[in-house]
Order: structure tokens, then C-alpha cells, then sequence
């Protein structure tokens, strides 16, 4: 009598199937662990430029500020609906909100990846020498495409300069 390893056919039929529903059941968690990092990551990117657009007012004593960037050689600052174009840190030692040379660029992100979103009420936030913000309280909540849970986060930046972030839900 022989004696023949490997597998049935009805053995690999049973197998694959078991697969492709443990499968289409992790799919959408992976996609969704995804879409939340995200966001945190970009949430993570911003508040690191606020923090050093605040360290380095106080640092110089002058005004620097954060704004979303109105075209890809981030020359100006654009409206409160580009910040997903990416933002410049710049010195704003004259307070007339705009970069009046090359040299006052201070940090610049890229533009963010695709699916996430941002709604600001600001497109400007600035810090005086003394860390204040007086451009007044500033918030931006951040999604990504698709978002579900509470994958949502919400930075806010009050007029005395604080920075804190809120886990929101998706809605």
C-alpha cells in the first residue's frame, strides 16, 4: 500500500475558503488602522511647527507664523482651505502677514497625502516675542477619507499661544 503526501483538492478548496473570510474580515480594519495614522501623523506634523513657530517668537522676540501654502514653491500663504497644499513657517518681523524674503522661511511641510482633510477657521497663526497668539483662537480638525470611529483629531490653538489636541469622531 502506498503511502502519498500533500493535500485533496476538496482539503485546498476548504483551506482557501476559510482564508478569504478571515481576509475580508481584516481588510477593512487594516484600511481603517491606515486612514487613522494618517491623521495622526499630519496632526503630529502641524503641532510640531506650531510648537516651533511659538519656541522660536519667543527665541528672537519677534513675530513668526504659520500658514497653508498658496502654490507648490511656497512663495505666499493662501487661504484657510490650502492647508492640505502644505504650510510655511516664516519670520514676520514687519506683522504684515506675508513673506517679504526668502530668508524669512524658517521650516516648510509638502503637501499632505491624499484622503486627508483639513477644515481651519484661520489661514494665518502667529506668535509675538512673547508666545501669544494675536491673531486670536485657531481651530483645524482633521479626517481622513472614509474615517470611522473616533479617528477624527481637532487642534486648538488658543490667543495665549496653547496647543492642545481632541480626539473627535468621524461624523
Amino acid at each position: 500500500m502506498r503511502h502519498t503526501n500533500g493535500f485533496t483538492l476538496i482539503e485546498l478548496v476548504i483551506t482557501l475558503s476559510i482564508a478569504a473570510i478571515f481576509i475580508s474580515a481584516a481588510v477593512p480594519s487594516y484600511y481603517s488602522l491606515i486612514q487613522n495614522n494618517k491623521v495622526v501623523s499630519v496632526v503630529n506634523r502641524l503641532s510640531a511647527s506650531f510648537s516651533f513657530a511659538r519656541t522660536e517668537a519667543v527665541k528672537r522676540g519677534v513675530r513668526v507664523s504659520v500658514c497653508p501654502a498658496a502654490n507648490v514653491t511656497f512663495t505666499a500663504c493662501g487661504t484657510s482651505a490650502q492647508w492640505p497644499q502644505g504650510w510655511i513657517v516664516f519670520v514676520d518681523a514687519d506683522n504684515n502677514n506675508a513673506i517679504d524674503a526668502p530668508t524669512d522661511l524658517d521650516k516648510i511641510a509638502e503637501a499632505l497625502p491624499n484622503g486627508t482633510l483639513i477644515t481651519a477657521n484661520s489661514s494665518m497663526v502667529s506668535f509675538d516675542g512673547t508666545g501669544f497668539n494675536p491673531s486670536g483662537a485657531v481651530s483645524m480638525s482633521l479626517k481622513a477619507t472614509g474615517c470611522t470611529g473616533t479617528n477624527a483629531r481637532t487642534i486648538n490653538i488658543t490667543s495665549s499661544g496653547r496647543l492642545s489636541v481632541v480626539i473627535n469622531p468621524c461624523n
